[in-house]
């Protein structure tokens, strides 16, 4: 089962005009596995900052709530047994000029890596069997939520874990942003309250007081643990 990397280093909040070389290295390794119709992760820092703190071994079963259009999923499968990439599809038609639809990433995705599977799924609901996944990643995907359904897909990663793996991801920080759909960006405060207290999580990457400057776009990394 994956492991937590405590580090000195812990990176919480992360902004998209921070450069460090080990992201310049996990973008470059990113890049690769995207194909040429593939929408390039517009984030990346978010997934370098979450996934640094995760050891993956080579029998983990992975989930990956709200996964379309990324291909994170696919520079995962290379270090574990298997990925099951889920998305309800709520945002497929926004931007449809840039976006693929759900088949199309789907074919895509599993051409990068077989051992991925594809599903829409709502991640509030999952209908997925207890204790099946060794980690359950979700970038950018919580705060986009009806406020209350964040809660309800805090709980059903809780249930779809194996005791001991790990809920991981990123949720944006700071002041709600004008113009997303159901965005409301979280205090530290609010996200105890709405993500970590949904379910009984023990919560090992929290992040520290030193918060960044509210306005400013940036992203918490979080790491719970069943």
């Amino acid at each position: 089962m994956a492991k937590f990397i405590p580090s000195d280093k812990s990176i919480y909040f992360l902004a998209e005009w921070q450069h460090l070389q080990e992201l310049t290295d996990f973008t470059e390794e990113l890049a690769a596995c995207v194909p040429p119709e593939g929408e390039k992760t517009k984030r990346p820092w978010e997934c370098w900052a979450t996934l640094r703190k995760l050891k993956f071994e080579l029998t983990d079963v992975v989930l990956d709530v709200g996964a379309q259009p990324s291909f994170i999923d696919a520079w995962i499968a290379k270090k574990v047994h298997s990925v099951l990439a889920v998305d309800n599809k709520q945002f497929e038609y926004m931007h449809r000029m840039e976006r693929l639809t759900f088949e199309e990433w789907s074919a895509l995705l599993i051409a990068k890596a077989p051992n991925i599977k594809t599903r829409p799924m709502d991640g509030t609901d999952l209908g997925l069997p207890d204790n099946s996944f060794d980690v359950v990643i979700s970038f950018s995907v919580l705060e986009h939520m009806i406020p209350g359904q964040d809660s309800q897909a805090s709980a059903e990663a809780y249930r779809v874990l194996k005791p001991g793996g790990f809920f991981a991801g990123t949720v944006d920080f700071g002041v709600p942003e004008e113009g997303v759909r159901y965005c409301e960006r979280y205090s530290k405060d609010t996200f105890r309250e709405r993500i970590v207290n949904a379910a009984p999580w023990k919560w090992v990457a929290e992040a520290p007081d030193t918060i960044p400057t509210p306005g400013v776009r940036s992203a918490m990394v979080f790491v719970l643990e069943k």
